[in-house]
């Protein structure tokens, strides 16, 4: 959220990527920054499903990839 914030400052129109966008809840605190109304907006898209990212970054001009792959079935 701070890359996020950091953008919408500079007066960018982002599009940020998350696992569900329906989450109104764990999204909120992307959705109440300041310029978020006007020109965020929350894609649905997973690291391990290839092709899910074309329809968000289609367009776009630059992309920060700043996620990692989590393994959440691990047992280390």
């Amino acid at each position: 959220s701070w890359l996020v914030r950091k953008l919408l400052q500079a007066g960018y129109t982002v599009r940020a990527t998350v696992r569900d966008p329906a989450n109104v809840e764990k999204n909120k605190p992307l959705l109440e920054l300041p310029g978020a109304k006007e020109r965020l907006s929350i894609w649905k898209a997973d690291l391990s499903d290839q092709g899910s990212f074309d329809d968000a970054i289609a367009g776009c001009t630059g992309v920060f990839h700043v996620a990692t792959p989590m393994d959440f079935d691990s047992q280390e």
